[in-house]
């Protein structure tokens, strides 16, 4: 009888600890940032990245809008790999259009947990 007991009382600590985890697991899924082409005056998803740090190079283009609106990080779009040249800060919790000048980046970078200099 006392390892039956024992066997209980693991099996319901195991589905505790596993319905405690999937709430954090479910905010860290949750956090994301898109890009967004416009194609005939409407937008249309092109990627999505998990708000983690992240340098992506030559992603899909143009970049016409970026929805960071789900997420605690700034975003980078960068004229050039070495991330020198003209670049634009999206601030956290923001969805930006993005100007011609800036929506061909080599690099597009979620970024730190900090407002835009």
């Amino acid at each position: 009888m006392r390892g039956k007991t024992l066997l209980n009382i693991a099996l319901a600590a195991s589905a505790f600890m596993a319905i405690s985890a999937a709430p954090a697991l479910a905010d860290q899924r949750a956090s994301w940032v898109s890009t967004w082409q416009e194609l005939g005056g409407e937008y249309v998803k092109v990627a999505s990245y998990d708000c983690v740090p992240y340098n992506e190079r030559w992603p899909s283009w143009p970049i016409d809008r970026v929805h960071n609106d789900n997420c605690h990080r700034r975003v980078w779009l960068h004229e050039n790999v070495d991330k020198t040249g003209h670049d634009i800060c999206i601030p956290a919790g923001r969805i930006a259009y993005i100007p011609e000048r800036w929506n061909n980046p080599a690099v597009f970078t979620v970024g730190d947990i900090r407002n835009c200099p």
